[in-house]
């Protein structure tokens, strides 16, 4: 059985509900990365490669391992929202929001060079780790 205090370390452990790791079956159809290009905390630029799927309603609360459900974390992060920080998807903005432990929102100016000139959006898709074979 879970306790309550075990269940910061178990909070995306693979539900034991399924038969099968849904989560990996998203990240292996690439969904994430299309969807979130990375780890989805405001300022971060972790590539979808370094991230892992976290559940926003843990399983044991009646969350399903769903894309609807997850959202891709790097390690850091995802260790801070298991300390009190919170992510969630504004679908008005079309946009996830990072909120510190006593809920003020993280909000981040445009990203510069040193001209002060805006940088491109990082968060775009990962390039192929290998490159494809040649057919023959």
């Amino acid at each position: 059985m879970v306790t309550p205090a075990w269940r910061p370390r178990v909070r995306c452990a693979h539900d034991p509900r399924g038969t099968s790791d849904e989560g990996s079956d998203l990240a292996r159809q690439g969904r994430h990365p299309v969807r979130d290009g990375g780890c989805v905390f405001t300022g971060c630029h972790a590539p979808a490669w370094w991230c892992d799927a976290h559940h926003l309603v843990h399983w044991i609360d009646g969350g399903d391992t769903s894309l609807d459900n997850t959202a891709l974390l790097c390690e850091r992060h995802h260790t801070q929202v298991h300390h009190g920080f919170t992510i969630g998807w504004d679908a008005g903005e079309g946009r996830w929001r990072t909120f510190r432990p006593d809920q003020t929102e993280i909000l981040t100016g445009t990203l510069t060079d040193t001209r002060g000139d805006p940088l491109p959006d990082l968060h775009t898709a990962d390039p192929p780790l290998f490159p494809a074979s040649p057919s023959g």
